[in-house]
């Protein structure tokens, strides 16, 4: 069962393209999981939010392997101490609900928590999984910038356009290993891709 979606007669797309997104079906798992972890997250920060770092506002060192282990791919980290960027999908998740409005960054120093915004959090819970995706992704392409994470690059639609086109491209014929590649761990843009 696909989506139900009536396309204008003047619409730009074609008649192949409107077969594949009227097929598309869209719910907790499909495509990628991205609904079902950001779900996860929603309830990992909870009413009363989650510790963050004093100095980046990223969460916290201690709360990552527990966040990453209630995930529904949890990633294997051979690392010590792993900052949330070693997390690609944590990566986007916070990336996701940052650019969204969900959740906002509250109190400074040691107190400073990741808090979610309950009017817009109200309103999300209204959303159908279709809109939900959508609107995650439209926070990703237009609102995701890599500022929010503590980088400091060029950011928006046309550079994440453009940095997936580049990734795309390059990806060797034997697959790609994201995590522990501190190349290619920063490739938070493939939360939404990801399939089963």
């Amino acid at each position: 069962m696909g989506n139900v979606v009536d396309f204008p007669k003047n619409t730009s797309l074609s008649f192949k393209y409107q077969k594949i997104l009227q097929k598309q079906v869209i719910n907790e798992d499909s495509p990628g999981s991205v609904l079902r972890d950001f779900e996860t997250f929603l309830k990992f920060i909870g009413p009363k939010g989650c510790k963050l770092t004093n100095k980046t506002s990223l969460l916290a060192l201690k709360s990552l392997g527990e966040l990453n282990s209630q995930l529904t791919r949890p990633l294997k980290i051979g690392l010590k101490r792993p900052m949330q960027k070693a997390y690609p999908h944590i990566n986007g998740l916070y990336l996701l609900v940052r650019a969204s409005g969900l959740a906002r960054v509250e109190g400074v120093g040691a107190k400073k928590r990741l808090v979610l915004d309950s009017d817009i959090h109200n309103s999300w819970k209204k959303l159908n999984l279709t809109e939900r995706y959508f609107t995650l992704a439209e926070s990703w392409l237009i609102r995701g910038k890599s500022e929010i994470l503590g980088e400091y690059k060029h950011s928006g639609m046309d550079f994440t356009i453009a940095v997936l086109k580049n990734f795309f491209e390059k990806i060797p014929s034997k697959g790609l290993k994201l995590a522990g590649d501190s190349r290619t761990e920063d490739h938070i843009h493939l939360t939404f891709l990801k399939s089963r």
